[in-house]
């Protein structure tokens, strides 16, 4: 094992799949997952911690829920993690009811109990030009951040998530 996790955050039905409640959509959310595939076969050869992080709001929240039109509610099928991306042996799943996962201490702890000194994460985002792409972020580096389709640094997981 090394001191490297694999993040994988928010990858479910509800934002890639095209009946989802909030989806990308199908153009943007055939690279994503084909990336997120890459980035996790590289994970496990690599002998990466590989953590999947997915919503899981809370039905009471019925505000937060109306604006994000009943997205990934706790127990729903659109909470799950989207089947086009393989939960691989040994993965972590840990859920949050917040849009930062870190609000879920859970995480850190697993993270720090792991040795964990360069978590790289890897979510979805819908940029303001309104077209997801898959955000590779090496976390203790805020300045290394790649979207993709488009050019990345120079960081060699950049590189795989765009091969």
């Amino acid at each position: 094992m090394t001191d490297t996790a694999l993040l994988v955050m928010d990858l479910q039905r509800d934002f890639l799949e095209e009946n989802g409640r909030m989806p990308v959509g199908k153009n943007d959310a055939d690279p994503v997952i084909a990336s997120a595939n890459r980035l996790l076969k590289h994970a496990e050869s690599a002998g990466w911690l590989q953590v999947f992080i997915k919503n899981e709001y809370r039905k009471a929240d019925w505000i937060g829920n109306l604006f994000r039109k009943g997205a990934a509610i706790e127990g729903s099928i659109g909470a799950e993690i989207d089947p086009r991306i393989p939960l691989p042996t040994g993965a972590l799943v840990v859920s949050k009811a917040k849009p930062d996962a870190f609000t879920n201490l859970a995480l850190a702890e697993i993270l720090r109990g792991a040795g964990i000194r360069i978590p790289v994460g890897v979510y979805p985002i819908e940029p303001e030009c309104g077209t997801a792409v898959l955000s590779v972020v090496l976390c203790d580096r805020p300045s290394a951040h790649l979207s993709t389709p488009g050019s990345s640094p120079t960081f060699p997981v950049c590189d795989m998530a765009q091969s």
